[in-house]
């Protein structure tokens, strides 16, 4: 049943908590992930869960497609998309923190300078035009440059300014869910296929190294994946029995090292379980306000952790004589508590207030009007964080 053709029972509630929740455990499955290439001994022996760290990545990825598509449906389908606001409105969301994250670590790398210390980062001078430009992850540089972490916004920019392309495809094909689906995971398995054939690397393992074709299916995936919930609704018993069983499941393939492709799978099957959870009620204790509020800071937390890592490592490595790369593995604590305090206060001071005054002003300059008709309409509501990505 199609509710494009039947009534609305089948929309998402504007706000999506469960997949908000979703960004904390991918964000800090990202930051376990780095902390732990730098701890000796490290997990790695014991399980390849944050070895598999990794992969949170292409999580985002699929569930930008699928957050962009349920904040602008209804301005595609009426084919009122203004492309300038919403360009705008995804650059003031990235821009403030990657800007700040870039001064950050040209800092600790001055900071390591002066004093001796050796610091292991990226901030090469000739690689500063292609991050502030995001364009770092087309192929341009030799290798991570900067904020190491911030070559995944750089295929996000890529993917934003192909979505008017991508909301289209989702609404031609809105009622041939299942025929979309399938084409993005075939998109997907091919991507992976012919990259390890072509490069000799796999597509997750993709950064600097044109990662746009890492990005491209797994964006268009988040995208069917909304179609096919505005057709398909999933019962509250149902949705939780399913989200259990996948998670389950890809906890234990991440600890045994299954292939990526299948936690990558599963990983787009719990975003549209954890949608659903919002729809039907059946969020549970993932919609507990903590859980979703560390998951609105979590953009914050992907960023700022690149530099807390460099920095801290450094720091413990200088002070306890331990190689860089050896550091004692109860030492995380600590670093992980200046991750969670970098990011709140990330998130408050720079993201937040950054985002507003830097989309302000790009609306005052667009070219195409989109600040007057602004004025005219008056100022519209903010998305949640459960919806901006």
């Amino acid at each position: 049943m199609h509710m494009d053709s039947v009534n609305h029972r089948y929309d998402y509630p504007r706000q999506l908590a469960g997949l908000t929740t979703l960004r904390f455990f991918a964000a800090y499955w990202i930051v376990l992930h780095h902390l732990d290439d730098g701890v000796r001994p490290n997990l790695d022996a014991m399980s390849q869960l944050l070895r598999k760290g990794y992969l949170a990545v292409d999580i985002f990825f699929i569930l930008s497609g699928f957050i962009l598509c349920h904040v602008y449906w209804r301005d595609g389908a009426a084919g009122r998309l203004d492309y300038w606001n919403f360009l705008s409105k995804r650059l003031a969301r990235i821009y403030p923190m990657h800007l700040f994250t870039m001064v950050l670590i040209g800092l600790v790398v001055a900071v390591g300078t002066l004093t001796g210390v050796r610091v292991d980062a990226t901030a090469h001078l000739r690689n500063v035009v292609a991050n502030l430009l995001l364009i770092h992850a087309w192929g341009t540089t030799p290798g991570l440059s900067w904020n190491a972490p911030s070559w995944s916004i750089s295929a996000e920019w890529f993917a934003y300014l192909l979505f008017p392309l991508a909301l289209a495809a989702a609404l031609r094909l809105r009622r041939k869910p299942v025929t979309f689906v399938t084409f993005a995971i075939v998109w997907l398995l091919a991507s992976v296929f012919l990259t390890r054939r072509l490069t000799g690397m796999g597509l997750f393992h993709l950064q600097d190294e044109y990662a746009m074709f890492r990005i491209a299916p797994e964006f268009c995936l988040g995208c069917a994946l909304y179609t096919l919930g505005r057709s398909y609704a999933l019962g509250a018993r149902t949705t939780a029995v399913a989200t259990t069983i996948v998670a389950a499941a890809m906890l234990a393939g991440a600890h045994l090292g299954v292939a990526d492709i299948a936690l990558v799978l599963c990983g787009a099957a719990l975003v549209f379980l954890l949608a659903e959870t919002s729809r039907n009620g059946s969020l549970g204790w993932l919609a507990h306000p903590r859980l979703v509020y560390l998951g609105e800071i979590s953009y914050s937390t992907y960023m700022i952790h690149g530099p807390i890592q460099v920095a801290y490592f450094a720091a413990a490595a200088w002070l306890g004589g331990w190689a860089p790369e050896a550091i004692p593995p109860l030492l995380l604590l600590p670093v992980l508590a200046l991750v969670h305090l970098g990011s709140a206060a990330g998130y408050a001071w720079i993201e937040r207030p950054g985002r507003t005054w830097l989309h302000a002003r790009l609306r005052q300059e667009s070219l195409f009007g989109a600040g007057a008709r602004a004025e005219r309409a008056g100022p519209a509501p903010p998305l949640p964080a459960a919806v901006e990505g």
